[in-house]
């Protein structure tokens, strides 16, 4: 089950060239993480905070100039939502934030 919690910002997107959407970061405290020994092997698995849902897995292999971090997560969890400012027309930079998929 989704919720539909704001989860990461394109401010933190980048090309890991995994084919994963990647992040060096979540926005704030969106999500939690848990050990995952699944298929034999050990990784750190990402959930919503909000929900619990899956999400993927975070690697320290991420850019070294931010985070250190490589969040890849499953295309299919996320939704792209154009912040209010945006939508309003007021001319800003775009910054899309993904959440759930409802």
């Amino acid at each position: 089950m989704v919720c539909g919690q704001p989860l990461f910002s394109s401010e933190n997107k980048y090309d890991s060239g995994s084919g994963w959407p990647s992040f060096d970061a979540p926005m704030g405290d969106a999500v939690d993480q848990k050990l995952d020994d699944s298929h034999h092997m050990r990784r750190t698995e990402v959930v919503c905070q909000h929900c619990g849902a899956h999400l993927g897995h975070v690697f320290p292999d991420g850019p070294a100039e931010t985070t250190g971090q490589r969040y890849c997560i499953n295309s299919a969890s996320l939704k792209l939502v154009r912040e209010a400012a945006e939508r309003a027309r007021i001319r800003v930079k775009t910054k899309l934030v993904l959440r759930f998929q409802a």
